[in-house]
């Protein structure tokens, strides 16, 4: 579960108009939550299964531990391009392989 935090002021202030990236939160566990500020990295490590917690101005809840013995953790990457009409350019590098739509072809 994520969403803002609650009593925030909607006043601007000159902090928040200086601010160009949003905070995002990338990763949830039961006992890991990771944000990124811009190129800024933020890890907070030990924390409770199941709890509420506020970093950033972002409300998250940590996933409940499931019962048992942990046997392995599993990480993945997914870097989806919904409603892009390319993928798999990185700036203007021709590197590759491009993957784009065809005329007509929904994205």
């Amino acid at each position: 579960m994520v969403a803002r935090a609650s009593g925030a002021s909607s006043a601007p202030t000159a902090t928040a108009a200086l601010r160009l990236t949003a905070v995002e939160l990338t990763t949830v566990a039961d006992d890991l939550v990771v944000l990124h500020d811009g190129v800024r990295t933020h890890r907070h490590e030990g924390l409770r299964p199941d709890t509420e917690y506020t970093f950033d101005g972002v409300a998250v809840r940590t996933m409940a531990r499931p019962g048992g013995e942990l046997l392995c953790r599993v990480a993945t990457v997914n870097d989806v391009h919904f409603g892009e009409l390319e993928c798999g350019r990185i700036d203007d590098g021709p590197g590759g392989p491009i993957q784009r739509v065809g005329p007509g072809e929904p994205p």
